[in-house]
């Protein structure tokens, strides 16, 4: 898959299947962080092979913190179609369905060298936002 045909929803679901193959709990109900995240993604994707659909994402900056609709619609679509499942009763934090997840691993190792290259060092990024938003 060429880098500039990547979906919100594909990004979203290689993300959280790299932060998850890592053991990275990865938030679910929190859709703040997730905002705030992809905001970050965006605003360093100048300087960086980032996506178009990272690239693209666009912000109202009118509430206490960023957020996309588009970013929105994507985690409800993940959660609703079970390709997201809660691991707790209220999804604090959430993970691929089994099917999902295997069928990523096929994807994910497919995509061309620099894609899969960007991905994993945004997956880092990620992964290290989560962690110090939990020790807040």
């Amino acid at each position: 898959m060429a880098m500039g045909r990547m979906t919100l929803t594909d990004f979203t679901r290689y993300l959280v299947f790299l932060l998850q193959k890592d053991n990275a709990a990865v938030p679910c109900k929190d859709q703040r962080l997730w905002h705030t995240l992809m905001y970050q993604l965006k605003e360093e994707a100048a300087n960086t092979s980032a996506p178009a659909c990272v690239q693209e994402l666009w912000f109202d900056s009118d509430d206490s913190y960023h957020k996309s609709p588009d970013v929105a619609r994507v985690l409800l679509a993940l959660s609703t179609t079970g390709v997201i499942e809660g691991t707790r009763q209220r999804y604090e934090e959430c993970r691929l369905s089994a099917v999902a997840a295997a069928a990523l691993q096929r994807y994910f190792y497919a995509l061309d060298a620099p894609t899969r290259e960007y991905l994993e060092a945004a997956a880092v990024r990620t992964r290290k936002r989560i962690e110090a938003a939990s020790t807040t």
